[in-house]
């Protein structure tokens, strides 16, 4: 059946579609099996639209969307189950960090006084790690190669993640 605003993602041959509005009111979810071109009706996990929907590994996930939800959902083989992924809800925590193409050297500025700080390269590899312990704090990752890092800020207000650009003048 047609239908718009679905969500979908994919494990390994299998595609994974549904919810969206398709005019009857009725939210389903489908699978389809490359293999065999069947699709196979599965266990639906309520009304929503305008989701998105994403696969990690041999585990799909589906989260926000119309009307007004906040949660994922990570889909086993047969059904959705509830994740710990949440949205930070203090709006009021804010982290910068400067300057932004970096010469390895950065500061972080931000209400937050104690916390910890974790630099990943792209791979996700952890490559640096500190506390915070005064604003505003400067971190060196000048031993890094050139690339582009993520700065993931975790303090009892919540967890932000930023982004950093190493070019050094090697």
């Amino acid at each position: 059946m047609a239908r718009y605003l679905a969500v979908g993602f994919s494990i390994g041959t299998k595609g994974y579609i549904g919810n969206g509005n398709n005019g009857s009111g009725i939210p389903d979810f489908w699978e389809w099996d490359q293999a065999t071109n069947v699709w196979t009706q599965k266990q639906n996990f309520g009304t929503r639209d305008q989701a998105i929907g994403f696969s990690i590994g041999a585990k799909g996930y589906i989260g926000t969307g119309a009307p007004n939800t906040k949660d994922f959902r990570e889909y086993f083989d047969t059904c959705f189950v509830a994740t710990s992924i949440t949205e930070n809800i203090d709006k009021e925590f804010f982290v910068n960090v400067f300057p932004n193409p970096s010469n390895g050297v950065f500061t972080l500025s931000s209400e937050i006084t104690k916390g910890e700080v974790s630099v990943y390269n792209v791979k996700g590899e952890k490559v640096f790690t500190s506390t915070i312990n005064h604003q505003p704090s400067t971190f060196d990752i000048s031993s890094q190669p050139d690339g582009i890092y993520f700065v993931r800020v975790n303090t009892e207000r919540g967890v932000i993640a930023k982004k950093v650009v190493l070019l050094s003048a090697r």
